[in-house]
C-alpha cells in the first residue's frame, strides 16, 4: 500500500524552496507547505484562472496598471475560482497539513488566495 503522505512530500521534496526564518507557525506552513504547492501547481491554478468565465474581458485590458486592479478584483469576486485555487492546493497536503488547515481554515485559505493573486500577476502583467 502506498503511503500518500510520504509519496506527496516526495513530490514537493524535489522542488527549490527558500525558506526564511519564520515567527509564527503559520508562517511556517506558508513557507514549507503552501509556497511549494502553489509552484507545483502553477500550470493548474493559471488553467482554472483562464477557464473563468469573465477571464476573456481581462484580455481585453492594455494598461498594466488597469489589469492589476481588475484581475485583482476579478479573483476576489469570483468564488468558484477562490474555492478551486483552496481545494486545488489543498489536495496536496498531508494529513498532518490537512489538520492543521482545518484548524486554521480562514488564515490558511486567505494567504493561499493571497499567494496565488500574487503569482497571477506576477505571470499575467507582463503579458498584458
Amino acid at each position: 500500500m502506498i503511503d500518500r503522505d510520504n509519496l506527496v512530500l516526495s513530490i514537493r521534496n524535489s522542488i527549490p524552496n527558500i525558506v526564511e526564518d519564520c515567527n509564527s507557525e503559520l508562517e511556517s506552513f506558508q513557507n514549507k507547505t503552501l509556497r511549494p504547492i502553489l509552484k507545483f501547481q502553477n500550470k493548474l491554478t493559471l488553467l482554472l484562472l483562464k477557464d473563468s468565465k469573465g477571464f476573456n474581458l481581462l484580455e481585453e485590458i492594455s494598461n498594466s496598471e488597469e489589469y492589476v486592479k481588475q484581475l485583482k478584483l476579478f479573483v476576489d469576486k469570483n468564488l468558484k475560482l477562490k474555492n478551486q485555487i483552496v481545494a486545488t492546493v489543498s489536495a496536496l497536503f498531508t494529513t498532518d497539513e490537512f489538520a492543521f488547515y482545518i484548524q486554521n481554515k480562514r488564515e490558511v485559505s486567505k494567504r493561499i488566495l493571497s499567494m496565488q493573486s500574487k503569482r497571477y500577476r506576477d505571470e499575467l502583467v507582463s503579458n498584458c
